[in-house]
């Protein structure tokens, strides 16, 4: 659990600029003490630690947002796009560019440094695409009227040609969104109903959707080759998968938390999680300083970690089925850790979810598998459009519950948790 609340703090410290390095030296304490009895462990956690504090200081140094001139003067900017665009409010587009240059409005070219976000309007923007943007930059985020695209990767115009041909097959955009990770031009309904029951998660392609696709792929070639075989093949086709669609930080984390998992064995499912954002933080270090990333690193520290302290307690009480209560606890678990980071950075957060986000997400596979059959088979559409209508429903639902604006639900649901973990406890050295 330790590991757990740490690592959670970690992400959250570097991605808001503050002392990560008192994080790094605790959770290495923790390590040097559980290993303290083998010399090479100790040599290979404190070499780890070491480049670990280099990482992230320097990381931390390139990412701070700085400007040798005044926000009023900034008429435009150029950037390199380090996260694909994602759909925002009002049919607007967010990505998020680590500044080159900067033009005022006196015809100078000032310097600039760091990553910012840009709002602007049109079709979507690739990581490694170099833009320039014209508009107003106020308080280190940029709105854009207008954007040139100035240089895009062989790589990422096949990209744009497989959405667009994508885009001509499926007439369902959701398909293309769950599928590719495109979203479409205008805010639809569906996202609008994801976001306000707090289950934006399962439109945006992440992990959860990459551990379908392998799973599928395992499924199929299991009879042909070795479970260990079918895994490397299904890892090394969703390799493809993610050059095609691109490096987003949650696929990132999970195709190496995948790869780590198949290659190594760890006495804990959260040392596996550690080990997985070492090898990020040093191979990806582009990724990690995002929104996404941290989210999906703090909610897999709830899920490797709460979900069965909570299961073996319900347990000594009464012994309901693992595959139904474990979708509900796993949410819990998420929530717990996730709930003072968004709070922390939108102000709000939703507890709907944790009847609303099994359901959906169950939903949400279903639909995907169904997609690409309709690839193939015309006929699956009707089906897709029920599964649809179900999966509104259920968010619709979700989305009536008022949003929370202060902490007072989460310490309820945070006490509720620990309570029925003590008692749990409690019951089992008594029996």
């Amino acid at each position: 659990m330790i590991e757990a609340i740490l690592l959670s703090q970690l992400l959250f410290f570097i991605y808001t600029q503050q002392r990560a390095w008192v994080i790094i030296l605790i959770l290495s304490a923790n390590y040097f003490f559980r290993y303290r009895k083998s010399f090479v462990k100790i040599i290979i956690i404190f070499s780890i630690t070491i480049i670990c504090l280099f990482r992230v200081g320097m990381l931390q140094n390139e990412e701070f947002v700085s400007f040798s001139f005044i926000d009023e003067k900034c008429v435009a900017i150029t950037g390199i796009v380090k996260e694909d665009s994602k759909l925002a409010s009002w049919g607007q587009k967010r990505c998020v560019i680590k500044l080159l240059e900067a033009n005022l409005k006196n015809g100078d070219v000032a310097t600039c440094k760091g990553r910012i976000g840009v709002n602007y309007i049109g079709p979507s923007l690739f990581y490694g695409d170099v833009v320039s943007f014209s508009g107003k930059l106020k308080n280190s985020s940029f709105n854009a009227k207008n954007y040139t695209l100035l240089n895009r990767s062989n790589l990422n115009r096949t990209r744009s040609k497989i959405f667009e041909k994508f885009s001509s097959i499926s007439s369902r955009e959701l398909s293309t969104m769950l599928l590719l990770g495109y979203t479409p031009s205008n805010d639809s309904e569906l996202t609008t109903l994801a976001r306000n029951s707090g289950n934006s998660h399962i439109l945006a392609l992440s992990g959860m959707h990459l551990a379908l696709f392998s799973s599928l792929i395992t499924f199929v070639l299991t009879p042909i080759f070795t479970k260990k075989y079918a895994k490397i093949i299904s890892l090394s086709l969703l390799t493809l998968y993610i050059l095609f669609i691109g490096p987003k930080p949650s696929l990132i984390r999970a195709y190496i938390l995948s790869l780590t998992f198949i290659l190594f064995k760890f006495d804990k499912n959260i040392d596996a999680l550690v080990f997985c954002f070492v090898i990020q933080l040093l191979f990806f270090k582009d990724s990690i300083m995002t929104i996404s990333t941290m989210l999906s690193y703090i909610s897999l520290c709830g899920i490797m970690t709460l979900p069965k302290f909570l299961l073996d307690s319900i347990d000594s009480f009464i012994v309901l089925p693992e595959v139904l209560i474990m979708p509900f606890l796993v949410t819990i678990g998420a929530l717990i850790f996730t709930i003072p980071v968004s709070y922390y950075l939108f102000g709000t957060y939703q507890v709907s979810s944790i009847i609303t986000s099994p359901i959906a997400g169950v939903l949400i596979y279903i639909y995907m598998v169904i997609s690409i059959v309709s690839l193939f088979n015309s006929k699956a559409l009707i089906i897709l459009d029920k599964i649809y209508i179900v999966l509104e429903y259920v968010l619709r639902k979700g989305s009536e519950i008022k949003l929370q604006e202060n902490l007072n639900v989460y310490f309820i649901l945070l006490f509720l948790t620990l309570l029925i973990i003590a008692l749990g406890r409690l019951k089992r050295k008594n029996k």
